[in-house]
């Protein structure tokens, strides 16, 4: 039997010989001792987290972050770099020496931003080594309580009659909930003017202090806020309604055809980190998504949890930035 806090050297040992042997331990024309990788984590490890506290980027690496934790015996914390739709925390993230000590945890908002920004601090693809997804979720649009409509299709009529005058926030341009809410209002011919916050949750303080209407929002942090009667959900962008808020009809069903958005989350590591590194994350990620107890707190929050192989994910990310490009460059952001 292992002794306490042994597992991860063990298979550390064995992954990084594996790697090795196909010669994956050198990465960027760097190598790694045997020991850094088979000791890892050997000092804490900083989550970036690009958008701000209590949001659904936020409360997911707080989630996970503590899942490795526990695993791992080692320090996991949380460090929020927001700003620019996400791209400050990436970059600071793709900056950072590769050998594990520094990971980000990130949305979709990543291959937006390859499309929105011209002069990204980082290369998308050839910055960062993707570890694994690890959940995803659909948003919904939720509007202040005393806006008169009580349905998708009564906002769309008192939206049409009343073109630039209404407000909707976001997380920050390029964030999901912004290209959500466009490709919503795209679809549905609306004009309705954008309001960029630093993240999600003071623009959902805007909402509700009736500064401006309404926020297409992460699924996993509007129930309580839906309960207490100070927002009014409208529809879920998913095709299937949310088994947290089954009540709420989606966007789809309301009568906007085929319409379907699903936000996915993602933890990265900057470009080089040694590929034993990256399997021993990879493992914990599986780990804890696949956890009991981890799978009802995500499934309350409003996320399914969800794992893929580093190589899955990458080939994910490349073909978001393909799928997503030109519908960007035509909502003219």
């Amino acid at each position: 039997m292992n002794e306490p806090g042994k597992t991860v050297t063990v298979r550390g040992r064995i992954l990084l010989l594996l790697a090795c042997l196909i010669g994956e331990c050198y990465v960027s024309g760097s190598s790694y001792a045997a020991e850094e990788v088979a000791e890892y984590p050997a000092k804490p490890v900083r989550i970036i987290v690009p958008f701000t506290a209590s949001g659904g980027v936020d409360i997911l690496a707080r989630r996970f972050g503590a899942k490795f934790a526990e695993s791992l015996k080692q320090s996991f914390t949380i460090e929020n770099r927001t700003g620019a739709g996400g791209t400050i925390g990436v970059s600071a993230a793709a900056r950072a020496v590769p050998d594990g000590s520094v990971l980000v945890l990130t949305s979709n908002s990543l291959v937006f931003n390859a499309t929105l920004y011209k002069d990204l601090p980082y290369d998308t693809i050839k910055d960062l080594a993707p570890i694994s997804l690890v959940a995803n979720s659909p948003n919904v649009l939720v509007v202040h309580p005393s806006l008169p409509v009580k349905s998708m299709q009564e906002f769309v009529r008192f939206a049409k009659a009343r073109p630039g005058t209404l407000h909707y926030g976001s997380g920050g341009v390029g964030g999901s909930s912004h290209i959500c809410a466009e490709y919503l209002l795209k679809e549905l011919g609306l004009k309705v003017v954008h309001v960029p916050y630093k993240g999600v949750p003071p623009s959902l303080t805007d909402v509700i202090s009736g500064q401006i209407d309404l926020v297409m929002a992460p699924i996993s942090i509007v129930p309580e806020l839906l309960r207490a009667g100070r927002l009014r959900a409208l529809g879920v962008t998913s095709t299937n309604r949310s088994a947290i808020m089954p009540e709420v009809p989606t966007i789809s069903e309301s009568g906007i055809a085929n319409f379907n958005y699903t936000t996915w989350y993602g933890l990265l590591a900057p470009v080089g980190t040694p590929a034993g590194i990256i399997s021993i994350l990879n493992a914990e990620t599986r780990r804890a998504a696949q956890a009991p107890d981890m799978r009802v707190k995500l499934l309350a929050d409003g996320v399914e949890p969800q794992w893929s192989s580093a190589e899955s994910f990458a080939a994910t990310i490349k073909l978001e930035i393909t799928k997503w490009a030109p519908i960007l460059r035509a909502t003219a952001l």
